[in-house]
């Protein structure tokens, strides 16, 4: 049997996948007209003026923006939300007292975007982002009241974590971690109310230290060193306060050992 094209199989799978989020969307409007119109209203306030029943809002150019049930003016069970196109943006399934919402927002190609939780319209726990090209994850966030607060991860395409950042109310603080994508650390260092502080060290793919140094409220400051890979010192470079006012610098070391540096410098900025 011949191999399909790569064309041709992706342009298969991206059919498959825009007919199964139309007949998404065509499902979670028949059970959504099906309730509203069984009261055989849409759009309805009572005479308190409080939205019942089934809503649907379409904006100035007649396209639907939203469906979705009122009960005594609060959002209750699932809404659909739509791009101008008529492609599905997002599908949110209210609590009863409207106060929380489980969230699947989606990119206007049809894959899947984010997840997670509303609280009072803010962000809430565990939020997991996906990749627009085959919808695999590149990052989880946890959320508090609407800001960052705890891990955040960020994901190598396909594969393990790439960067673990620590964040509280909003703003980073505590530790701060990138790794090789084959799960060897390659940085690690501190935040302290948003900016890098403390020891930072930088290490090659075999685990080995290149660079150390500190930061001091968000600046390079005191010696930092780097290291070959046989672990000797090759340069010492003394800040004051981010100025770097003193470089020595041994023999030059091999263009493949130079080659390394370079990239994992480019990782840094300092």
């Amino acid at each position: 049997m011949k191999n399909i094209p790569y064309f041709y199989a992706f342009k298969s799978t991206s059919f498959i996948h825009m007919n199964m989020n139309r007949f998404l969307i065509f499902l979670l409007t028949i059970m959504i007209s099906i309730s509203g119109f069984a009261q055989d209203t849409i759009n309805r306030k009572d005479v308190s003026g409080r939205k019942q029943g089934y809503w649907t809002k379409s904006d100035s150019a007649g396209k639907k923006l939203y469906e979705g049930h009122f009960r005594n003016n609060i959002p209750s069970g699932t809404f659909i939300y739509y791009y101008p196109t008529g492609s599905l943006k997002a599908v949110s399934v209210f609590s009863e007292d409207g106060k929380t919402t489980k969230t699947t927002s989606y990119f206007s190609t049809g894959k899947k975007n984010a997840e997670g939780a509303f609280v009072n319209e803010k962000r809430e726990g565990l939020w997991r982002f996906f990749s627009e090209l085959d919808e695999t994850l590149v990052a989880e966030e946890l959320y508090k009241d609407g800001k960052k607060d705890g891990v955040a991860k960020t994901c190598f395409h396909g594969k393990g974590v790439a960067e673990v950042i620590t964040w509280k109310n909003g703003i980073r603080e505590g530790l701060w971690e990138q790794y090789f994508d084959d799960g060897v650390v390659k940085l690690r260092c501190s935040y302290k109310n948003d900016l890098k502080e403390g020891p930072i060290t930088v290490f090659y793919p075999t685990g080995k230290k290149f660079n150390t140094g500190q930061y001091l409220n968000g600046y390079p400051d005191g010696t930092w060193l780097t290291y070959d890979l046989d672990g000797k010192i090759t340069v010492t470079d003394v800040y004051d306060h981010g100025v770097l006012v003193k470089t020595t610098k041994q023999p030059d070391p091999p263009a493949k050992e130079i080659k390394v540096k370079e990239e994992l410098n480019s990782e840094i900025t300092r």
